[in-house]
């Protein structure tokens, strides 16, 4: 008997418009300090939200953290930066008769990641008639000089 009236109140709640949902909410929280903001877009899990309050908060904690996040970004985009110049650059060597392939070009790559990760601070590299300079200056902007020498010398 029991069980025919809890189904009869089951489905009065829908009838009446009473839906029971899940609350699927998730409340950014800094993994830091633990300040707690009101949710301002839909996360898919807790830990995401959580990500996202720490990338907003201000303490000394998440303030590191962010500044970390930023120097890995800025890394990978420069590091896909040299890649690209490294691949121009050994279109316009191959068109001189220099290949800058294979193993010589992993050797630039690697030495633009060591600069790049303040291993070194400048590099020159004489390959054939090419000279190439990797440097960093003063704002961390990575610069990659090409210098092609098609000159002769005559001894008299």
């Amino acid at each position: 008997m029991r069980s025919k009236r809890r189904l009869k109140m089951e489905n009065n709640k829908m009838y009446n418009g009473y839906v029971e949902e899940k609350d699927d909410t998730f409340y950014p929280t800094c993994r830091f300090c633990g300040k707690q903001t009101l949710p301002d877009a839909p996360y898919l899990s807790q830990n995401e939200a959580n990500e996202a309050a720490t990338i907003r908060c201000d303490c000394f904690e998440a303030r590191e953290y962010q500044e970390k996040l930023r120097k890995e970004k800025e890394r990978a985009d420069n590091i896909i930066k040299l890649r690209q110049r490294l691949d121009d650059f050994s279109e316009y060597s191959a068109s001189r008769g220099v290949e800058l392939t294979g193993e010589l070009h992993d050797l630039l790559l690697n030495v633009g990641i060591a600069i790049i990760d303040g291993q070194i601070l400048k590099a020159n590299i004489n390959v054939g008639r090419i000279k190439v300079s990797i440097s960093s200056n003063s704002k961390s902007v990575l610069t990659i000089c090409f210098t092609y020498s098609d000159g002769a010398k005559l001894e008299v």
